[in-house]
């Protein structure tokens, strides 16, 4: 049994039939070694947490990050997530790493952390600007009060699909690229078979194509 959030579309979406990307990704990975996906689609923190205690075998799609690999294993990379640099429209790509964006203003949506791509001593050197939401942050570069903003381009671009009033920005390069995947509790008796096991579905699916296919990057 797995456990997921309620969420982060278009990787884990609770009211789709296919549960998001990530998941049916991690659904078909299962079915290649003959296993059914059963999963959970619960708050972030409680999910994660059951997980650590041994109620779930594992919990996703999460970041690899230096802290959690103390704590779990991580299979290979279910999605990966890439942030891309938006400009107003007329202006041309200026993006040559972190530091060409000092003495710049980007938008934060209000609950977002400063871009991966950021350094904290790089990001103290730009002028921050909340809004409300993500669609905020758009319009807000689209009418020139900010600089640039970064971030995920499968959710940025579906911004579009759900309300096709915002007006255009223009779309840059790609700035990070953050593994995101299956987060196994080491406390879990047969965590390095599970962990392998997910590998191999996955690396059945690369040899397919299908996995190219199902992540449908942006």
């Amino acid at each position: 049994m797995f456990v997921t959030g309620p969420d982060y579309q278009p990787y884990v979406d609770k009211l789709s039939p296919e549960g998001g990307v990530a998941t049916q990704i991690l659904r078909e990975a299962l079915a290649t070694q003959g296993r059914k996906l059963q999963v959970d689609f619960l708050p972030w923190r409680r999910g994660w947490q059951l997980m650590m205690e041994g109620s779930y075998t594992g919990a996703f799609p999460y970041a690899i990050t230096p802290e959690r690999t103390q704590q779990v294993l991580f299979s290979d990379a279910l999605v990966m997530v890439r942030s891309r640099i938006y400009y107003p429209l007329e202006v041309d790509p200026w993006w040559q790493g972190a530091v060409s964006a000092t003495g710049k203003s980007y938008c934060r949506p209000d609950g977002w952390s400063d871009p991966p791509a950021m350094t904290l001593e790089e990001a103290s050197r730009v002028t921050r600007i909340s809004a409300a939401d993500l669609a905020g942050c758009l319009r807000m570069l689209a009418a020139r009060r900010v600089d640039f903003f970064i971030g995920d381009a499968a959710i940025v671009d579906r911004q579009w699909i759900l309300d096709p009033t915002l007006p255009q920005v223009r779309r840059g390069g790609l700035v990070t690229e953050v593994p995101m995947a299956v987060a196994v509790s080491k406390a879990l008796g047969d965590a390095d078979r599970m962990v392998a096991l997910i590998n191999d579905g996955l690396s059945a699916l690369a040899s397919s194509g299908r996995l190219e296919q199902l992540r449908g990057y942006p």
